[in-house]
């Protein structure tokens, strides 16, 4: 997708993730955990077909890279 409209965005929540990374002392960037199929805050294997509750949470996961749970906590 490089050189599209969502590389400005892309670019934006990696950098979000990877700052918080930082500040918690955990984590990794959006761009990592889509890559290894991870959450790039907790770190929880996100690769299962049951990972997620719904497709609207899977769909989730493709912007934020969060898992379940973090989205759980996040939205709560």
């Amino acid at each position: 997708m490089s050189g599209s409209k969502a590389d400005p965005i892309s670019d934006i929540l990696d950098s979000i993730s990877e700052q918080l990374a930082v500040v918690t002392g955990q984590g990794t960037s959006r761009s990592d955990a889509l890559k290894n199929k991870t959450c790039a805050w907790c770190e929880a294997d996100c690769s299962e077909e049951g990972s997620f509750r719904d497709a609207k949470s899977r769909k989730e996961y493709a912007i934020s890279a969060l898992c379940q749970k973090c989205q759980d906590n996040f939205f709560e």
